[in-house]
C-alpha cells in the first residue's frame, strides 16, 4: 500500500522563457532558474541512487512524516 504523501509518479520538466517549470503529481509545481534546475536534478539523481542501494540492502523503513 502506498504511503500517503509519497509519490510514485515522475514530474515533467519543461523550459519556457529561460526558466524551468517542473510539474509533479497532485498539482505540485515549481519554477526554477536553469542553474537551480541543474543542481536539483543532480541532487535528485544522487539521492535516487542512494535510495536504490538502501532498498537492495534491506534498509527500507517507514518514512517518518511530520
Amino acid at each position: 500500500m502506498p504511503t500517503p504523501g509519497i509519490h510514485e509518479e515522475a514530474g515533467i520538466a519543461s523550459a519556457h522563457a529561460g526558466l524551468i517549470m517542473l510539474d509533479g503529481p497532485n498539482g505540485i509545481a515549481i519554477t526554477l532558474t536553469a542553474s537551480a534546475a541543474e543542481g536539483t536534478g543532480l541532487s535528485l539523481l544522487r539521492a535516487a541512487e542512494l535510495a536504490r542501494e538502501q532498498l537492495e540492502k534491506g534498509q527500507a523503513e517507514d518514512f517518518a512524516e511530520d
